[in-house]
């Protein structure tokens, strides 16, 4: 199986948690920029999947959030390999 850089419903799962966890927190999209030293564009664009963020955007994300970066991964997303492999499991039973 090839790994798609670009899967935009990854990107939208991802964006969905971020803005989850920044509620959550308290933060609007204005301070989590801020806090962490980013533009607020680049904050919306994550959040609704229009890009791609690297590990390094990640990183001061959840700085500011003061969350660890794995928490931004935390949620449930089909396309994972765990998920595939669950799910084909499943269907040999």
């Amino acid at each position: 199986m090839a790994i798609n850089t670009k899967d935009t419903e990854y990107l939208r799962v991802f964006g969905q948690n971020l803005k989850k966890l920044r509620l959550e927190k308290n933060f609007t999209v204005e301070r989590l920029a801020i806090s962490a030293n980013i533009s607020y564009s680049q904050i919306s664009r994550i959040e609704s999947a229009q890009i791609n963020p690297t590990i390094c955007t990640v990183a001061v994300i959840a700085k500011a959030l003061k969350v660890p970066p794995s928490d931004l991964f935390d949620f449930e997303y089909e396309g994972t390999y765990q998920n595939m492999i669950k799910n084909s499991l499943k269907n040999i039973k």
